[in-house]
Parts: C-alpha cells; structure tokens; sequence
C-alpha cells in the first residue's frame, strides 16, 4: 500500500492523485492513467472529465497550513 501527505503552502487550484507508468504528465486526472481530486473545487477527475462532484457535500477549498494525505 502507498500512502503520502501534502501541507498547502499557498491556497489555489491544486491538485492530488495517482498515476500508473503511462501517464504522460497532463496532469492529474487529465488521461486515462491517473485519477485526481482538485483541491480548489471539489471534483475528482479521469479521463479529463469530472467523474464525482463531492463539493456540495464533503468540501471546502484547501487552506494555507491544510494537511492532505492520499491513500
């Protein structure tokens, strides 16, 4: 299992996900290889297209000093 954490240093569009060893480097969520969660609205993404919108229930914008881990 992998795991790791991030501390936001600046607020913003940020992103945090997992690619395979196809990705290319779009960004994550951008292909087929990796899926991401965007930190500044609240969508998770594949493919290039939002798959889950968890903003109305789960999310606030990521903040300065904010810890966010990925498992």
């Amino acid at each position: 299992a992998y795991f790791y954490e991030i501390i936001v240093i600046k607020p913003g569009r940020g992103c945090i996900g997992w690619a395979d060893n196809f990705y290319k480097g779009a960004g994550v969520g951008e292909d087929a290889h990796s899926f991401g969660f965007c930190g500044e609205n609240g969508t998770l993404r594949t493919r290039g297209k939002t798959v889950a919108d968890v903003s109305m229930r789960t999310h606030r914008p990521w903040e300065e000093g904010d810890v966010i881990t990925c498992t």
